[in-house]
């Protein structure tokens, strides 16, 4: 127990905290976060550990920069713009699809006090002719108003069962914090 468990629970508290809130850490960089990379001729994704730099511009000039450990973008806005001291100079907040969501929008607007001008992740994909005609869309289904349900084009009923709400893992620390 001593020379097998002790060390291993030892090593495991030890991981635990460099994890923080991250899912994964180099062994080598615990402060990189494995994350996919697109790097090889194929465009393959690979695994790597890595940062995710994030950069505010505006008319070309770079006004503020900084380096995360969290993989994806969505959970990087909101903590950039925390650090960023001349927010103040702007009224909207620019960003492509990959920070889209709803927390990130809510944070703009209520905390920020700023417009949020980001796509949501499926923009690009609505604005084409297949989808607006595609059958699994429910927007071209038939909404029957009185009776509170929707009819699919092959006459298959959909009714309201439940409401149901998700929290993500950036959501659920801030509740946390918060309590």
């Amino acid at each position: 127990m001593k020379e097998d468990f002790l060390p291993r629970k030892v090593k495991y508290e030890r991981d635990r905290e460099i994890f923080k809130d991250r899912n994964s850490f180099s062994k080598t960089d615990t402060v990189a976060t494995f994350m996919r990379l697109k790097e090889d001729h194929m465009q393959n994704g690979q695994l790597k550990p890595a940062y995710n730099l994030q950069i505010a511009t505006s008319g070309r000039f770079v006004l503020h920069y900084d380096i995360f450990p969290n993989p994806t973008d969505t959970r990087t806005l909101v903590p950039f713009l925390k650090f960023f001291s001349n927010l103040d100079l702007f009224k909207y907040i620019v960003a492509d699809t990959g920070y889209g969501s709803e927390t990130n929008y809510q944070a703009v607007i209520d905390k920020f006090e700023k417009i949020p001008l980001i796509p949501y992740g499926t923009y690009q994909k609505e604005q084409n002719r297949k989808y607006k005609r595609d059958p699994q869309n429910i927007n071209n289904w038939t909404y029957h108003d009185k009776d509170d349900y929707y009819t699919d084009p092959d006459g298959v009923v959909f009714k309201f069962q439940r409401y149901s709400s998700r929290v993500d893992n950036m959501r659920l620390n801030e509740i946390l914090k918060s309590t």
